[in-house]
């Protein structure tokens, strides 16, 4: 498969800045007072992690922390959720493509180098925020 350490390392990235929003989340509600975990507006980590990637960027959006990024994330939704739900099966050369049509696979054409480094970018400025709110309040 020519695509898969790209497909990879894309996937890794999402996962670094989804791990980031869930930590930022979760900093901004203890900055909040709002850390009775009796509470249903109070999100751990954990319970963060059956949160999509659009839901937390929704939640994200609410604590309105810097737009200009979060817009950038948005961009990249539609990229995620192919890389994360089809990518790997649309890639496969050996995979018979009525095969792939009957699972509902869409292959895409989709520039990696691009995307790599789009998600090199956000990723540095989730740690840029990261740092900001979480190791120097």
């Amino acid at each position: 498969m020519k695509n898969f350490i790209a497909i990879t390392q894309a996937l890794s990235k999402f996962q670094l800045i989804e791990g980031a929003l869930k930590a930022l989340l979760v900093k901004y509600q203890i900055d909040q007072g709002n850390i009775n975990k009796n509470s249903k507006v109070f999100y751990s980590v954990a319970e963060l992690n059956d949160i999509s990637y659009g839901i937390l960027l929704k939640r994200y959006k609410k604590i309105g922390i810097d737009q200009p990024l979060l817009n950038r994330l948005l961009e990249l939704k539609d990229y995620r959720n192919y890389l994360a739900h089809q990518a790997l099966i649309a890639n496969l050369e050996n995979v018979d493509n009525g095969f792939k049509q009957f699972l509902g696979v869409n292959p895409i054409s989709i520039d990696y180098v691009m995307l790599n480094k789009e998600l090199d970018e956000c990723v540095d400025l989730m740690i840029e925020e990261y740092d900001l709110l979480v190791r120097n309040p």
